[in-house]
This record gives structure tokens, sequence and C-alpha cells, in this order.
């Protein structure tokens, strides 16, 4: 419903061109427009256009119990207002458009609201409450530092750790139960685990004890130069007892940047055996010493280090050729190929007058496999009969490698004596005629001058 007023504004003394502003204001109303804006012409105006007004909408709610100094804000689009309730813990923000969406947020610290079912405007205030949670060493009796914390309840799921004074503090949480449970390898705590009933407002503290039921196993691994080697897989393996005391163990883990590891759980009065890994994957050669062996004690055992051996960048591919005829080595050379089907030829080397080879060094390639063929033009030779164990051997990607190939060579018989005679003058007549093909204009030549000077000359008459 609206409503239009006539207003009469007292004379005013203003210069031409003067700029004003009128901006009507009411405690339960609301104009429209909000306000006008005018310039002063050289005569004064009859009239100017007339302000809408409405009555207004009035939010108005309570906080239960009363609180007082609750900050309430009041949403409309665009706009914000902003209260505090006073001490019967009630507010009023208006006038505003019954028309708007609205939206009503109470805040104050340490505090909860929830809205009422049949009262959305007013609010249940609940005072949060704190819980803290302190682990202490049994055997010491100090604060216990990096302790697992999970608390579950009441909307709050959430995993910390102990701080270095050994305690995990909640603030602003709201009352109800909580699931509490500590975790940390090597350590059981007593209780395991609690249940607490927080109250509206109160400030709980609650303590768990910590005893040592396993150690930990800790060194560093350096290069042959003294500097830590950071990524390096150390593996611990456990020896298995008879009496059953003893668990299977087997853990990898990697080390920093300061090329420290550290193993936990390990069981007192158990027998262990530390090593690097040297498998494809690692850049690791050997370790020295290659392994270490240790009993644990109801101790932790530090400085177990390791100087590691690195891999060489390069791969080198060696072998033997192992004949029955020394003689034969010239007529063999061993190719290495990148391909499985011996079409792309790396390298191809002879040997020395023993049977050694070697290739020139290869880049190494942990994916990259190669080939090693052995060839002969013995092979296709007809006096000689050849065996070989292994023509090709494929190689392990990454790795040094050195191989064999056994070779027999026996010549091959003829069927009778005369016939090398006869394979010596097949090849001598096989000469002569290709002489003759080659030289036939020449011989030519020469018979026909022979036969025209060469022979008997008469007398003239």
């Amino acid at each position: 419903l609206f409503f239009i007023y006539n207003h009469q504004f007292l004379s005013i003394y203003s210069r031409p061109k003067e700029w004003v502003v009128l901006c009507p204001t009411s405690p339960n109303l609301l104009f429209y427009p909000k306000k006008y804006n005018y310039t002063i012409k050289n005569d004064c105006p009859e009239s100017l256009p007339p302000f809408e007004c409405s009555h207004g909408f009035f939010v108005i709610g309570r906080i239960d119990p009363p609180l007082s100094g609750v900050s309430i804000t009041v949403t409309t689009g665009d706009n914000e207002y902003n209260v505090t309730t006073d001490d019967e813990g009630q507010y009023k923000v208006g006038p505003l458009s019954e028309s708007t969406k609205y939206t009503v947020v109470p805040y104050l610290e340490e505090y909860s609201f929830e809205p009422f079912d049949d009262d959305l405007h007013s609010f249940k205030a609940i005072k949060k409450s704190k819980l803290t949670i302190k682990i202490s060493d049994h055997s010491t009796q100090n604060p216990l530092a990096g302790v697992l914390i999970s608390v579950n309840g009441e909307g709050l799921r959430n995993s910390t750790t102990t701080s270095e004074e050994g305690f995990v503090a909640y603030s602003d949480i709201l009352p109800g139960q909580y699931y509490i449970k500590p975790l940390l390898r090597e350590f059981e705590f007593q209780p395991p685990s609690m249940v607490v009933d927080l109250k509206q407002g109160e400030d709980l503290s609650v303590d768990f004890k910590a005893f040592r039921v396993a150690f930990s196993c800790s060194g560093k691994v350096l290069s042959l130069n003294g500097s830590p080697l950071e990524s390096v897989s150390v593996e611990l393996v456990s020896q298995v007892d008879n009496e059953g005391h003893c668990k299977s163990y087997h853990d990898a883990v990697l080390t920093d940047k300061e090329g420290h590891y550290k193993f936990r759980g390990l069981q007192p009065k158990c027998q262990y055996q530390l090593s690097l890994a040297t498998n494809d994957e690692s850049m690791i050669e050997k370790g020295l010493p290659v392994t270490r062996h240790f009993t644990l004690s109801e101790k932790d055992i530090e400085g177990e280090s390791f100087i590691a051996v690195l891999k060489n960048e390069r791969v080198y591919v060696t072998g033997n050729v192992i004949i029955n005829n020394l003689d034969l080595l010239t007529y063999i050379t061993v190719g290495l190929y990148s391909d499985k089907y011996l079409e792309s030829q790396v390298f191809s080397v002879g040997t020395d007058p023993i049977g050694f080879f070697r290739m020139p060094p290869l880049p190494r390639n942990n994916s990259k496999p190669y080939y090693v063929q052995l060839d002969s033009s013995l092979l296709y030779s007809q006096s000689y009969k050849v065996s070989v164990s292994n023509s090709n051997v494929s190689l392990t990607a990454g790795r040094d490698t050195h191989v064999t190939f056994n070779v027999t060579a026996e010549s091959v018989p003829l069927a009778n004596g005369n016939s090398y005679r006869g394979s010596f003058v097949g090849i001598f007549v096989a000469l002569i005629v290709i002489f003759v093909l080659a030289n036939i204009d020449k011989i030519l030549v020469y018979i026909r001058g022979s036969g025209t000077g060469g022979g008997f000359r008469g007398k003239r008459h």
C-alpha cells in the first residue's frame, strides 16, 4: 500500500545551477525513489515529482538464553544491515521491503547458534567447549611429540599430531560425545582409546600414557666423496627365530636430502640385516659394506651408515669366442644391434688373437635392450662345417654384460685324392679362358701378322 504526501519545503536561497539532493527518511516508511537530484535553474520551480512510500517490514528476533552483544547481520541482495542484541537478547532490523529475500546470521565468539523451528529470526545460543589432549612417555614422564590424534564426534572429524609440548587443543567445538584415539609406531597407549562427554562451555583435558614397545634403526648413505645421497633405497630384513618371538619383517625406505634413513617398529632381541638395493632400477652398483647385521636391544640404533658405489653412466659389452682353431678367428666378427630383428647395427668388431672382443661403451639405458650376433664367412664356406652354440644373444638393458660364443669349425673332406688335381686343372683352364677373352683383339692381330709376314716369299720375275 503506497501513500502520496505533499510537502512544501522552506524557501532557500541558492545560486543558479546549484546541485540539490532531496532524501526523505522515516523510521517506519520506505520511499521510492530513495532520493532526487535537482539542479536549480534561474527561476524557482512550482513543484517537484512526488515520492511514493510504503510501510516497511521489520526483522525482529531474540537470542535464547538472553545474550547481549551478539552481532546480527541481515543481508538482502547487495545490501547488508548490522545490529547487535540488547541486554534482553533482542534485536530489530528495518524497515525492509517485504518482497525482498533476506538472510539472518548471528555471531559471537565462543558461541554457536541454531534457529528455532517456529521462528527463523530467533536463535538458541550454545556456548562452545574446549578439549585438550595430552600425551606423555610413561618411562620418562616427558611430553611426547608427533603422536597422531584422531578425534570424531558432533560434526568434527580431525586427525593431527601433538606439538613439541605433547598436546593437541580443540577450542570452539560443540558439546557432545567425542571418540579419541592416539597412534604412533613403536608405542602402545593407555587407555588405547577414549570416549568423552563434553558439556556446554566445558574446558576438558584428558591424558594418555605412551609405552615404548618397539625401536628404530637409522643411519646415512654417502657417496665415495662423502656427500649425502638422496632417494637411495635401503632394505631391512629380519631373521625369524624358532620360538616365534621375532616375526618376519621386510621393509625398504628412501633416504632424504641429507642421506638419512630410518626404520621404525623393530622388535627388541631380534636380529636384522641392512643392505642397499642394487636392482636394475637402482643407481647403486654396491654398498660398502654390502650388508650390516645387528641384534636390537631395548634402545634405538643410530649410525648404521653405508658408502654407496654408483653405477657407471656407460654400459660395457665384452665377450670371448672359443674356437677349436685360433687361425680361423680372422674370419669372425661380432655385431651389436639395437633391434631384435638384427637390422639396425650399432657396432661391429673383430677379436684379438685369443678370441676376446670388446664393444665401444654404450650410454646406460635401463629400458633399451641390445642384441649381439656372431658372424663369419666360414658359415657360408663349403670347406668347413661350422657350428655355433648361441649365434645371437639378448642383453639385459642397462647392465654390463660378458658374452661367450662356442664355435666349432671342421674341414670338409673331399671325395678322393684326384679331386684336388682336378680342381687345380679346372682353375688353370678357367684362368686361360679368362685371359684369352680379355685379350682377344691383341691375339687376332698377332695371328694375322704372323700369317702375312712370317711365311716363305717367292722370287719376283
